[in-house]
């Protein structure tokens, strides 16, 4: 989360060009130091030796940090430049790293495990200083790097740390179904019960996110299987509640894991699973001695929708407090959630959104003088802050979605980012960004569906019919691969100006991915789950698909069945930590921000298929 806070340091350009230093106050910024900084951080990006040599024969410091506190060769190993960082390092790049840990972290994150014990072999410190504690240990056993670990030689203490949600390296591990690392972590003394701040442990999330191998291996090392969280939940609930894997529920009744427990909300787990509709577990629960219990009916659309909305502002009031920055996920998304909610007359907290629409506000009042320098020096044009590591493009189309979502009115500010978003498109019509990191940063489609609100609402129409055109034939020329780039393109191209008619074949294309259960998954074959599913509900809504349509109906009752109490979708995270965790509150723990993204889509989805309420704004 890190470029969520650092992204106010634009706020020293105004000491820069106003020539002011306030009494005490940081020093006005060095231009020419930023200027080669985001000249050497560009050219890692492209992965070019001559121009990276350039930019440090010019000056650039390999040591000087970019504006998210990566140095270059953080930048260089997290997208896999190894000859560029091994450059770096000769010409005097310190491999000890900032926040993010060292380089040896950075390679774990990449998979890349032999790279990461050749750097340990030279000596570079393993150690991690990362804000959300998570260690070297932790994140080459979620991402897959068991020589690292064995090289590591973890003690019973290292073993033993906890992040800062309480989370260990095992949970890592059986969070992400990484089996190898886990028995790695096992063989050298791992506690296989230790749970983290949420009474979870190893277990329960290999369990809940449907890792078979990892539950087996985990109790064949002696797990609990009737140990419960603070939910009191076991392993049983949460695969009931969450992934519905038959095989998974058939290991943990084998290790005689109770089939009468009940959770807090008093729910056993076939209740659980009946609710869900899991038939799979549901049969295997009932062969066990479970007997059926009442299954309580799935809520309404709009009552679904308005308990959502509850969830998501908490999260957004939370995340506003602890944060200096706009986001992609809350001030993007978030917001264009409770601007679409406010607008279809559901009750939303007026103070929560305009706080979140300000928040956006300010930051681009903050940035707009370092886009009006790029835009008049192309020697400048890399010092909008994370336009040399590609971001800003990403980033500035969910705020487009926000501010659209609200309609928000033009300011200069924002017409300057709308003027820098259309210098951003590529020749063939898309806007890209370099790191990927799903799933709400994972497909360029979007990337570009998103930049088209900015576009035609914060550009005159002469300035945005041509843009608009080439990013429609881009996007009708560029086939999905995941649900989202299907989704988001069939949104694209309604957004574009195609009319709903244009839109039949591709509609069906994506109807035709649905799953028997109602839902989609984030790829063509793998289990539904609620993000994947809001986001073709709503386009498709979107496209002019009727609510009368027996597959968003189905959509919708996946949807409503899968819902937690709390008014959340849970959505586990696979995310690369490039940037760190803090706790908002919103439910998922250190899922939450998949979760969140995934909460708002399903709200989106939802929104489209209920009953417009006639209620007053909070």
């Amino acid at each position: 989360m890190k470029r969520i806070r650092t992204m106010g340091a634009a706020l020293l350009a105004l000491t820069l060009i106003s020539g002011v230093r306030a009494q005490g106050g940081p020093p006005p910024l060095d231009m020419k130091a930023v200027a080669l900084t985001a000249e050497l951080f560009t050219a890692i990006r492209h992965g070019d030796r001559a121009a990276t040599l350039a930019a440090l024969e010019h000056g650039a410091d390999p040591n000087r940090p970019n504006w998210l506190e990566m140095t270059p060769l953080d930048w260089a190993m997290m997208t896999g430049k190894p000859e560029l960082a091994a450059l770096l390092s000769s010409r005097g790049a310190k491999p000890e790293g900032g926040i993010y840990g060292s380089s040896v972290v950075s390679a774990v994150i990449l998979g890349l495990d032999d790279q990461a014990v050749a750097l340990l072999e030279k000596g570079v410190p393993s150690d991690s200083k990362r804000p959300d504690k998570a260690t070297t240990l932790m994140l080459a056993a979620a991402f897959g790097a068991p020589k690292a670990i064995d090289k590591l030689k973890p003690s019973a203490a290292e073993l033993a740390k906890q992040d800062i949600d309480g989370a260990t390296a095992l949970i890592y591990a059986a969070r992400r179904g990484q089996v190898v690392t886990a028995k790695r972590l096992l063989a050298h003394g791992a506690v296989v019960d230790q749970a983290d701040s949420h009474g979870r442990t190893p277990l329960m999330y290999a369990a809940m996110n449907g890792h078979k191998a990892v539950v087996t291996l985990l109790l064949a090392a002696g797990a609990k299987p009737n140990l419960t969280d603070k939910e009191k939940a076991t392993a049983l609930h949460l695969t009931a509640r969450y992934c519905g894997d038959s095989t998974v529920a058939q290991s943990l009744l084998k290790a005689k894991a109770s089939v009468s427990a009940r959770d807090a909300n008093g729910k056993t787990p076939i209740a659980l699973a009946q609710a869900r509709h899991f038939v799979g577990v549901t049969t295997v629960l009932k062969t066990a001695g479970a007997r059926s219990e009442p299954v309580r009916a799935a809520l309404k659309p709009d009552v679904a929708v308005q308990k959502s909305l509850v969830a998501m502002e908490n999260g957004m009031k939370r995340f506003l407090s602890q944060s200096e920055c706009a986001s992609c996920h809350h001030q993007g998304l978030g917001v264009a959630v409770l601007g679409a909610a406010r607008l279809k007359g559901f009750v939303v907290n007026q103070g929560i959104l305009d706080g979140n629409v300000k928040r956006v506000a300010d930051n681009l009042q903050q940035i707009a003088p370092l886009i009006g320098l790029s835009q008049s020096d192309p020697k400048l044009a890399g010092i909008v802050p994370t336009s040399e590591v590609d971001e800003m493009s990403i980033a500035n189309a969910y705020l487009f979605w926000g501010l659209d979502g609200t309609q928000t009115k033009t300011s200069p500010e924002i017409a300057a980012l709308a003027q820098y978003a259309a210098t951003q498109q590529q020749p063939e019509g898309n806007w890209r960004f370099t790191l990927h990191r799903g799933p709400m940063q994972e497909s360029l489609i979007t990337a570009t569906t998103l930049q088209l609100l900015g576009i035609k609402r914060y550009l005159k129409p002469e300035q945005s019919a041509p843009l608009l055109a080439k990013a429609q034939n881009w996007l009708k020329a560029t086939p999905g691969k995941t649900t989202e780039d299907h989704a988001m393109r069939l949104l694209g191209l309604r957004w574009s100006g195609l009319e709903t008619k244009a839109l039949q074949r591709d509609a069906q294309r994506l109807i035709a991915l649905q799953n028997t259960d109602g839902g989609w998954g984030a790829k063509p074959g793998t289990a539904s789950d609620p993000m994947a599913t809001g986001q073709a509900l709503y386009s498709l809504r979107v496209a002019g698909a009727s609510i009368t349509d027996g597959a968003l109906r189905q959509a919708t009752n996946y949807l409503l069945r899968m819902q937690d109490e709390s008014g959340a979708w849970y959505q586990n995270k696979t995310i690369q930590p490039f940037n760190y965790f803090f706790d908002t509150g919103f439910p998922g723990g250190e899922s939450q921000y998949s979760s969140f993204g995934a909460t708002g889509w399903a709200t989106l989805g939802l929104m489209e298929m209920a009953d417009r309420p006639k209620t007053a704004r909070r």
